[in-house]
């Protein structure tokens, strides 16, 4: 990502994703915006605690995964609607910008389910790995286009490639 040109980077100002969104700001000249509104689903009662109670409380509750929402807490369609409010703000200000996105997994699915045209409860199905990369272009209408999807290749063990590629080559 240090070849590529931010003109702007938004980052959650969750601990970690503001860790990660600093540490990719130190090759970028765009400061880094941080907010409340790329933040992961709040989990209500729930929140912070254990992913099983959660799951435990939905399946309990008789809902369907995207109709449960905890007490307290954000609904798929409430996270959808901030999540696309947000980049549509973005594609408003930043038009044929390239701007970098640092949030959690069930915010980038919502986006993904969005800009492919899908319902919230279908972004349940989107995987999205800890630190994976999308890429995704606004077009003169609007629409959105994904070329990346749930990229984790940049994961990859350095070392033992390296030590994979000198065998390889005695």
């Amino acid at each position: 990502m240090r070849e590529v040109r931010f003109d702007a980077i938004y980052s959650s100002d969750s601990a970690r994703a503001a860790d990660t969104g600093r540490i990719i700001g130190r090759f970028q000249n765009a400061s880094i915006q941080f907010t409340d509104r790329l933040r992961e689903r709040h989990m209500g009662i729930f929140q912070g605690g254990p992913a099983s109670d959660f799951e435990q409380a939905q399946m309990l509750s008789g809902f369907s995964p995207a109709d449960f929402t905890p007490e307290g807490g954000e609904s798929l369609e409430e996270l959808s609607r901030r999540a696309m409010s947000f980049v549509q703000g973005l594609r408003d200000r930043h038009w044929q910008q390239t701007i970098l996105l640092v949030a959690h997994g069930r915010l980038n699915s919502m986006l993904l389910a969005a800009a492919s045209g899908l319902k919230p409860e279908d972004a349940l199905t989107m995987k999205q790995t800890n630190t994976c990369l999308n890429i995704l272009e606004c077009d003169e209408q609007g629409s959105f286009n994904i070329h990346l999807l749930n990229c984790a290749a940049h994961l990859a063990d350095v070392s033992s490639h390296s030590i994979a590629t000198s065998t390889d080559n005695s």
